[in-house]
């Protein structure tokens, strides 16, 4: 008698599996911790748009935000929700990734959300909207790390910790002066081996 192979499910079989169990959001939760949300968001493409309207609250906005900022066509899933909670998502994205969510969006549709967002997101958004798709503007992102040009070593240290948590593009450090201008930039890796006691930025 020959011996049954088991295969083995393949992640988007495991995801859908558990994207459509009856899982309160904790247990959801908790089940989705393991997983890229590259992976979730290829899962969220076989899923039907019922199922997925009813994932989006229970997931949240911010999970799903991450979980979109993966899709391939995020537009889409956007168009399967309300104002107020497509809104809610896009505020929780980078503003680069939100722009060009919106940018697929009716222009009707794009002023409702940028309306319904707070004013800094909003503010950021229509800047970037603002510039024309052949400008240097059109491809701007504002999550960056940004500091005072006359901080130490240490000081900028402490200053990129504290935003580091709400802004992921730290590869480069961005200084300004006293009026908010451009002062000057310098690579994550240099800050690192900078003495601790000297200036960040030389005047």
């Amino acid at each position: 008698m020959e011996k049954e192979i088991l295969k083995e499910p393949n992640v988007q079989e495991e995801l859908l599996a558990i994207l459509r169990s009856p899982l309160s959001t904790e247990e959801l939760s908790e089940s989705l911790r393991d997983y890229h949300e590259k992976d979730i968001a290829d899962a969220f493409e076989m899923l039907t748009p019922e199922e997925r309207q009813k994932l989006y609250p229970i997931l949240g906005a911010e999970y799903v935000s991450e979980i979109l900022t993966y899709a391939d066509d995020p537009d889409k899933y956007f168009a399967e929700l309300n104002i107020e909670s497509a809104a809610k998502i896009l505020s929780e994205m980078d503003s680069d990734d939100a722009v060009d969510v919106l940018e697929e969006l009716d222009d009707d549709v794009q002023k409702q959300i940028v309306e319904l967002m707070d004013e800094e997101t909003s503010r950021d958004i229509q800047l970037i909207l603002s510039y024309e798709d052949d400008e240097i503007g059109s491809i701007m992102t504002t999550n960056f790390i940004q500091i005072h040009y006359t901080l130490t070593v240490r000081q900028a240290m402490r200053e990129l910790v504290k935003q580091a948590g709400e802004n992921d593009n730290i590869s480069i450090i961005y200084a300004v002066d006293d009026d908010n201008h451009f002062y000057g930039a310098m690579d994550l890796k240099d800050l690192i081996i900078a003495r601790e006691g000297t200036r960040s930025f030389k005047s």
